[in-house]
């Protein structure tokens, strides 16, 4: 699961989001967004998919 948790606070409109990252030698990878995920926590949005990736200096 690319995500760890969706919390709903008392102020509207924000939910805060944890991600999880995927780490090895060579960096890391991780999905702020799917919205499969964010619809079935009822936040919509209308793009698919966003990751970040950073790589390691000299490793691939």
């Amino acid at each position: 699961m690319p995500f760890k948790s969706f919390r709903k606070l008392e102020v509207p409109d924000v939910i805060p989001v944890e991600f999880v990252r995927f780490h090895d030698e060579r960096g890391f990878f991780a999905k702020l967004y799917k919205r499969t995920d964010f619809l079935t926590n009822d936040i919509p949005y209308d793009f698919v998919q966003v990751n970040l990736s950073f790589s390691r200096r000299g490793c691939c």
